[in-house]
């Protein structure tokens, strides 16, 4: 059985980047899923983009490109405790995203090599 989102488990989460929407859910599986949105239709269509993590203690993590640049949005969902997440970027650059809600998000120019989650406070 694939991975997928519990439709009665879905619920907004915030996040800081202002052009998406974010959701976390509980997978089919027994797992957790990361949703996320964007604000603005490309070819009159809203697409969502969804990635699940099949163990419950760990995060999801999911990418999709900003229409007409070469820059992606990252939304992530971490276990409680996590307060921050180091996104290391294909550059070689990192950034230090802030957890708010179980939920964090980052609008880059440069594609995403890894995460990794800072737990306390």
């Amino acid at each position: 059985m694939g991975e997928w989102p519990a439709a009665d488990s879905i619920r907004k989460v915030a996040v800081t980047v202002p052009t998406i929407s974010a959701w976390i859910a509980k997978s089919i599986g027994g797992g957790v899923c990361v949703l996320s949105s964007r604000h603005q239709a490309i070819k009159g269509v809203y697409g969502v983009a969804v990635s699940c993590n099949p163990d419950p203690n760990s995060g999801a993590t999911v990418e999709s490109e900003v229409p007409g640049t070469k820059g992606a949005t990252v939304a992530g969902v971490v276990p409680t405790g996590v307060s921050s997440v180091q996104v290391a970027l294909a550059d070689g650059t990192t950034k230090s995203v802030t957890v708010t809600d179980n939920a964090w998000a980052l609008e880059t120019e440069t594609p995403v090599q890894s995460t990794h989650d800072v737990a306390g406070g």
